[in-house]
């Protein structure tokens, strides 16, 4: 349980060790500077962990600044798309076109839009608005595959 609890609770030394940057760049309130240096005082691993950090930091200091000869900005006109990335969005295009028809066209369905007034030569609308239905279901079967299939193709 005592292990457990450990996790949660953090030490003083793991505080300390937490704002030794802080410290090290002046950036803390006169209580936790007060806290920090008094525990520093009392605490020899973390009086080590201070002094290694602040030979490190005035190591680096003392490196010199290097200037690239290169700028890392993009123009826009510079970046390309993939051949593949157009086709992919049309492929996108197609499907949500199909499926708002789809639903569109199952929402009447469902609300008895398409009934027929009077004598039809076609014997009722059902055969008629499920055979709509499932060739819009085909079509974004077939789209959803393409998609995947070159979605794959373009993962190798």
């Amino acid at each position: 349980m005592k292990t457990w609890f450990k996790r949660f609770y953090k030490t003083e030394c793991s505080r300390t060790r937490e704002q030794l940057t802080s410290y090290l760049d002046g950036e803390l309130g006169a209580k936790e500077l007060q806290e920090l240096e008094l525990h520093l005082k009392s605490c020899r691993t973390c009086r080590e962990e201070y002094d290694s950090l602040r030979q490190t930091i005035g190591l680096l200091r003392q490196m010199p600044e290097v200037s690239s000869e290169r700028t890392f900005r993009i123009d826009e006109k510079n970046v390309t798309t993939k051949p593949g990335d157009r086709k992919l969005l049309i492929l996108y295009r197609a499907v949500a076109g199909v499926a708002i028809i789809l639903a569109l066209v199952c929402i009447g369905d469902f609300g008895h839009l398409f009934m027929p007034t009077g004598e039809s030569p076609l014997g009722g609308y059902p055969w008629l608005v499920r055979g709509i239905e499932l060739g819009l279901f085909v079509i974004l079967g077939a789209l959803g595959l393409r998609i995947l299939i070159h979605l794959f193709r373009r993962r190798k």
